[in-house]
């Protein structure tokens, strides 16, 4: 409770002292008010004029790679912010200050303002903002004179602009210079290339017929070898055959080879006869057999002999073919054998050939090399030529400044506001400041706490 009372007494001792010097409090307000309302009065008032600019990064690169690869730039994400500070440098504002004559605007009558505080003064003049996820530029200027703030943003879009598009051409130009060099260097070395590589012809009788295409066939022994090639690996695979079949008809017995002939391929007239023949000589015995007739009758005795009779031709017949595979695989392998002498004499020779040649493909090659180097280069020189002729926009003014017709500074109602809560907040820290020099006695509590003993009454004054 007495703490409670204590912060209650506290609270009254403000506002008394609040409400004892409210006059005072007054007086302060009202005399910063009147100070600020002065100084406002009197601030120079300053106008703002944009202009908006698209920037944009040069990607093109003059230069480019014999083969095509472009020589541009990769994307820079602090390009806007380098731009922000190029407007700001003495390369833009020096032009912009002699352009309009800045020195002698900004200069009293007292004399002539030197340039470097013209630049000064005309870049704490600049308000450069971006556009948010775009890439263009609002080039905000303040002045006392509105219509040279429009003409200052103005002029510095014009004169960067200018700036960016003189910079693009001379890149563009150098880099025509250098790849013009290039372009006759590399003619001379086609021609000097082109010269050996026909002085190497012409000595060694080398037939050519497209000196310049890559692909000709040089000499005439590349075909035959790869037609060689071809007929040995045929050669190859028929004997590979005939050797597999003489070894199965090696292997299979007089039954199983006249079954198996049609299986390997081999045709023979005789026993493709007499096979069926002896075929049904045996199916009538064993139905003969099966009928109940025994051994002596005629008619099985006379099956017999037929059945022998068949079964010799047939024996002789195999021996025959036999003979004749094993014959027809000695000729094949002699034939193979025929082939790769003749493949290796061909191999001998593509090798003394091309050794003879290849000074000539060597030389060749590096003809046909130059070549392309040099008519790429010369196709690179004609589009960059078009290049030039083209009319390129690094910056580009969207939006021109126009005259403003009221003031942006000073900020009058934001100052008055300012003014207020400073005159208010002031008066009332006076007010406290003298009541804190101020001893005298005024409530029962000073007569408590500065004597230590109680208050038994109280005499009204004014009754």
């Amino acid at each position: 409770m007495n703490e409670s009372n204590e912060v209650k007494l506290h609270f009254l001792d403000y506002w008394r002292v609040i409400k004892l010097r409210f006059g005072l409090i007054l007086l302060v307000f009202f005399l910063v008010m009147v100070t600020a309302g002065v100084i406002v009065k009197f601030l120079p008032k300053e106008y703002l004029s944009t202009a908006t600019m698209e920037v944009k990064q040069d990607n093109s690169g003059p230069i480019q790679s014999p083969w095509g690869g472009g020589g541009g730039h990769n994307f820079d994400p602090q390009f806007v912010e380098t731009q922000f500070q190029i407007l700001k440098k003495t390369e833009i504002l020096y032009e912009v200050i002699d352009r309009l004559k800045l020195t002698e605007d900004y200069s009293s009558t007292g004399g002539r303002l030197p340039l470097a505080a013209a630049y000064a003064k005309l870049r704490n003049s600049m308000d450069l903002k971006e556009v948010r996820n775009t890439s263009l530029l609002d080039i905000g200027v303040y002045d006392t004179d509105a219509q040279r703030a429009a003409n200052i943003a103005n002029m510095i879009a014009v004169v960067y602009q200018q700036k960016r598009r003189d910079e693009l051409q001379r890149t563009i130009d150098s880099g025509l210079d250098q790849l013009k060099d290039q372009v006759e260097k590399q003619q001379k070395v086609v021609e000097q290339t082109a010269g050996e590589s026909m002085k190497i012809r012409a000595r060694d009788g080398i037939i050519d017929p497209d000196p310049d295409k890559e692909n000709s066939q040089v000499g005439t022994r590349d075909g035959n070898v790869a037609f060689n090639q071809q007929q040995l690996q045929e050669q190859q695979v028929r004997v590979v055959e005939l050797e597999r079949q003489l070894e199965m008809i090696q292997n299979l017995n007089a039954d199983n080879l006249m079954n198996a002939l049609p299986t390997l391929n081999i045709q023979d007239p005789t026993i493709s006869k007499t096979l069926p023949a002896f075929q049904d000589t045996l199916a009538m015995e064993a139905w003969l057999t099966n009928s109940g007739i025994g051994e002596n009758h005629p008619r099985m005795k006379s099956l017999k002999a037929q059945k022998k009779t068949y079964s010799m031709i047939l024996a002789d017949q195999l021996g025959s073919v036999r003979k004749v595979q094993v014959n027809k695989l000695n000729l094949e392998k002699d034939k193979l054998k025929s082939l790769e002498t003749r493949m290796e004499e061909s191999r001998k020779a593509e090798i003394e050939e091309k050794t003879k040649i290849a000074e000539y493909i060597d030389a060749k090659n590096k003809y046909i090399q130059a070549r392309r180097i040099s008519e790429q280069l010369e196709t690179n020189f004609t589009a960059e030529k078009v290049k030039r002729h083209i009319e390129s926009e690094p910056a580009r003014i969207w939006q021109r400044a126009e005259k403003s017709d009221f003031p942006d500074k000073p900020h009058s109602l934001f100052l008055m506001a300012v003014a207020a809560l400073i005159g208010g907040g002031s008066g009332i820290l006076l007010a406290f400041f003298i009541e804190y020099l101020d001893t005298s006695v005024k409530t029962i509590d000073d007569i408590e706490r500065y004597l230590q003993i109680p208050v038994l009454a109280v005499i009204p004054k004014d009754v």
